[in-house]
């Protein structure tokens, strides 16, 4: 298989938790959590991939997709500058944390080892999108309003390419 051959993919709608979206790869956390850099969105500690939404309450888009190989595919229209990172999986399977639910989502891999993660934010402006339709209305009930959040909903999209980290020669 080529690295452009897509394996599997999934989408969710996760509400963030304080405008974090959690990715583990099934490890147990064997410290403090990745700190985020200065300008980015994304950190990453072992198995443990943190990504800083726009701030926004509402359910944001991550959609998960698993390659053979590096799928060197840009993101050209990605707001949030991509960020690659090495994601431990000894489970095999990827969860996506959510605010609301205890039960996290799951995605299976291939096989338990290391991954590749190339996260992209599109949509970051969202937050902003939001305090003005609450700026417009401060009825609730409203029907305009009703409308703006329900087309944001889902608007941000944080999209994670996922291959698996080549292994040397030696087999190692």
């Amino acid at each position: 298989m080529t690295g452009n051959t897509l394996l599997a993919f999934g989408d969710w709608w996760v509400r963030p938790w304080y405008a974090q979206l959690q990715i583990n790869g099934g490890g147990s956390p064997s410290g403090p959590p990745p700190v985020r850099p200065p300008l980015g969105a994304t950190a990453c500690r072992e198995s443990t991939l943190v990504i800083h939404t726009s701030g926004c309450d509402l359910p944001v888009h991550v959609r998960v997709e698993v390659w053979a190989g590096d799928p060197l595919t840009g993101d050209a229209h990605a707001d949030a500058d991509p960020a690659t990172h090495t994601l431990h999986v000894p489970s095999g399977r990827l969860s996506v944390s959510d605010s609301e639910d205890a039960a996290a989502r799951g995605f299976d891999l291939p096989s338990a080892g290391h991954y590749r993660v190339r996260v992209a934010g599109h949509h970051t402006d969202t937050r902003r999108l939001y305090d003005e339709a609450v700026r417009r209305s401060t009825d609730w009930d409203d029907p305009v309003f009703q409308s703006e959040v329900a087309l944001l909903t889902g608007r941000e999209l944080w999209l994670l390419r996922v291959w698996p980290v080549p292994r040397p020669p030696d087999g190692r």
